[in-house]
């Protein structure tokens, strides 16, 4: 979880720049904030959760407000955040990540120390971020189909 807390503050302080950035681009209309939470149902978690089955059982999601009009979703060993970054901004802040083809309409990878499989995905006017906890023994790479499989089952929903 310590891991977790230190990536997403990384995440956080980026975010913080971007989201003034956001701000201030002005003129288009904005779409009303699309609520992380709702794009993580239990039955969809469960199919990715790498942790504690019967934590899993009583562990309810946590939503809380990210950049200028995002959300992010930890649901255990699985975050969420969508619109937590400007979409022209994407290419800049996850510089070196690696690029992943049939995903949104762009995607990238990045293995986080094998504590962590993360993907960042642009969707139309829409971004999100997925981070996947490595179990012990595992890799970030062995967890990469699994991030991806679960950007694809949510694409979908983020409209």
């Amino acid at each position: 979880m310590r891991h977790f807390v230190a990536s997403a503050l990384v995440v956080g302080c980026a975010t913080a720049g971007v989201a003034g950035f956001q701000g201030r681009a002005g003129g288009a209309a904005v779409s009303p904030p699309v609520k992380a939470c709702s794009l993580l149902p239990k039955a969809l978690v469960a199919k990715y959760w790498s942790g504690n089955k019967k934590v899993f059982e009583v562990l309810t999601p946590m939503e809380e407000a990210v950049g200028a009009r995002g959300s992010s979703c930890g649901y255990g060993t699985i975050e969420l955040q969508v619109d937590a970054f400007a979409n022209d901004r994407i290419t800049d802040v996850f510089k070196g990540w690696e690029p992943v083809s049939g995903v949104g309409d762009r995607a990238y990878f990045r293995n986080n120390s094998n504590r962590f499989a993360e993907i960042v995905v642009v969707s139309g006017s829409h971004n999100m971020t997925i981070q996947l906890d490595v179990p012990d023994g595992k890799t970030g790479e062995a967890r990469k189909p699994d991030v991806i499989a679960l950007a694809k089952e949510i694409l979908p929903n983020l409209k």
